[in-house]
């Protein structure tokens, strides 16, 4: 934090948990907010005062604190002791006075309910660190709870403790039961110089039920929503500031707890074979892992996914198949691997129990071997029955079941499809200048279709987290969109991307906010439906392939190194990079 500017040099100590961008944002904050919270005003705590040091000498006072002298003197000479004593001659020690002792602590309850999402979790964040400075200032200590988790505080002390905040945030608003259990919390434990309430305007019906506090911050935004109305109610007096709001896309990583982006270091497999550079990654419909196709051989590496950045990646396992077929798609089940495999004159299904079939014509089955992108495929199972549906390079969705030893035509003019779950598939197809929805399960047929919206011929269909999908309808000279869910009727949303942009996937956050996540060469981003964007990851080299898992919404990046990026579009973290052997190799 060499160049934090001067201004902001008191907060330093807490600004140093945040990369540079966001210290300064944060910074700003700190100013404005810094002289509405007045001076410190501890709570005494009574009793005699004590005494501490020597402050003078008198001729009057205790004789506890008669001057040692004076008692030499009643041992030599009684009587002109008496005689000082009777004529108020004696000299006393008069001891300093200390300050009454009082309760330097602050406590702080912050309301993590609906109301405070957004522009208002910021100012959470940097009253929090006003209050901890505030404390430290006074020799006290810093305690924080939320109102929708009574008697709980936490500490204050590290980085972690603030990031806990940030993910307390909850639907729940705070109600008159939760008041009462803070309100004996605190009478019992009688903690508290100052008792600090930091959320949107509690009604007056409701101040019998809250806690005796100090003060009471209230957080609102204005109604163009560009700016935070702040107030501060002390002792029956009210004072209060605007603070102007940072674009949205400066500070979503800082409101998820992210405040410095981590990176994962490199992870250098052992394994020298040489992956094939123009197949795109798979990865499985749950999220737990991700395969690469060699180059030279007829096989894979599988890597597991690691749950957080904090998790340390293991190695790829190998797996291989039978020489003499063409790879046309791969697919998971758990940790199981199934890839379509296809030679002259015969289908088979790697990983399973189905016995090969014969492969149609061109006309019925359009696959042509070693394509550089994979053809859509999904592998349901229940019990013993299997069934394997791929989507060939001329749109129509065929299935393939375990008591019919051939393929059946399923769908003509197919669009997309996502495995739900081992026993679910949701495909979209176009059909009169519209797009449908239906859903397959490994033993029921086709269920009834869904109209999702209007689209021309050429259109495109993502599907993600949450239900969500979406549907391209136009694609020059820029990419619109139209967004819903698969499982509701009715298409709201509509988006439309700048000129080079290219979308990938689509997701909905717990909050409901709805993006769509793009790449711009080698720069992924996620675009929101109500204005602003994020970006996620920028690789370090160009990239050649790009797959999202749309339940998970993880994102697997190879670049023109063999390296292999994921990342999680939910999470914003860095889960995974390897780079994989024999990068200097050319070949595809």
């Amino acid at each position: 934090m060499t160049s934090l500017p001067d201004a902001l040099r008191p907060w330093r100590e807490w600004l140093s948990w945040f990369e540079p961008d966001l210290s300064v944002e944060i910074g700003m904050l700190l100013q404005r907010l810094s002289p509405l919270l007045g001076p410190f005003r501890g709570k005494s705590l009574g009793g005699e005062p004590e005494m501490e040091g020597l402050d003078d000498l008198r001729a009057r006072g205790s004789y506890e604190h008669l001057l040692a002298t004076e008692w030499l003197l009643a041992e030599e000479m009684p009587d002109e002791f008496l005689r000082r004593a009777a004529s108020g001659e004696h000299i006393f020690l008069a001891p300093r006075p200390r300050a009454r002792r009082a309760d330097r602590s602050v406590i702080a309850l912050f309301d993590a309910g609906p109301l405070q999402f957004g522009a208002p979790r910021l100012a959470h964040v940097a009253v929090w660190i006003l209050l901890a400075r505030r404390a430290q200032q006074a020799g006290g200590e810093f305690r924080w709870g939320s109102l929708q988790a009574p008697g709980q505080l936490n500490e204050a002390s590290r980085s972690e403790h603030l990031k806990a905040l940030l993910l307390r945030r909850t639907f729940t608003a705070p109600d008159e039961v939760g008041f009462a259990r803070w309100r004996a919390t605190l009478d019992e434990s009688r903690v508290g110089g100052e008792r600090w309430l930091i959320g949107a305007a509690i009604p007056p019906a409701d101040f019998k039920s809250v806690p005796a506090f100090t003060h009471r911050v209230c957080l609102n935004k204005d109604l163009k929503g560009t700016a935070l109305e702040v107030s501060l109610l002390e002792r029956g007096v009210e004072r209060g500031v605007r603070l102007p709001l940072p674009e949205p896309t400066r500070v979503t990583s800082l409101l998820r707890g992210v405040f410095i982006r981590e990176s994962r270091p490199e992870f250098h497999t052992s394994d020298a074979r040489a992956v094939a550079l123009m197949r795109p990654p798979v990865i499985s419909f749950d999220g737990s892992r991700v395969c690469l196709l060699l180059r030279d051989q007829p096989a894979v590496l599988m890597y597991a996914v690691p749950r957080s950045i904090k998790d340390q990646p293991a190695a790829p396992r190998y797996q291989q198949w039978s020489r003499g077929y063409s790879a046309l798609g791969m697919t998971f089940i758990g940790k199981q691997l199934g890839v379509l495999l296809a030679d002259d004159n015969d289908l088979r299904f790697w990983g399973s129990s189905l016995p090969n079939i014969p492969r149609p014509p061109q006309e019925g089955f359009h696959a042509p071997g070693n394509t550089a992108d994979w053809l859509p495929l999904g592998w349901l199972r229940a019990g013993k029955a299997h069934r394997v549906c791929a989507i060939d390079q001329s749109n129509r969705l065929m299935r393939w079941d375990s008591n019919i030893q051939a393929l059946q035509l399923e769908s003509r003019d197919a669009l997309g499809m996502v495995q739900i779950n081992k026993n679910l598939l949701v495909y979209a197809y176009h059909l009169n200048s519209s797009v449908r929805t239906a859903r397959l399960a490994a033993e029921v047929g086709k269920t009834p279709t869904k109209y999702l919206c209007d689209a021309p011929p050429g259109a495109a269909v993502l599907f993600g987290r949450g239900r969500v999908c979406a549907v391209r309808v136009e694609d020059e000279p820029d990419e619109t969109w139209h967004i819903g869910t698969w499982s509701n009727l009715g298409f709201a949303l509509q988006m439309r991307l700048p000129v080079g942009l290219k979308a990938v996937g689509v997701m909905r956050e717990p909050d409901r906010r709805t993006a769509l996540i793009t790449l711009d060469r080698n720069t992924l981003r996620l675009h929101f439906a109500g204005g602003g964007n994020e970006i996620l990851y920028t690789a370090p080299d160009r990239l050649v392939s790009c797959t999202v898992c749309p339940n998970t919404s993880l994102v697997a990046l190879f670049t023109e190194r063999r390296q292999l990026i994921v990342v999680s579009a939910a999470k914003r973290e860095l889960l995974l990079s390897v780079q994989t052997g024999r990068q200097s190799n050319a070949g595809a």
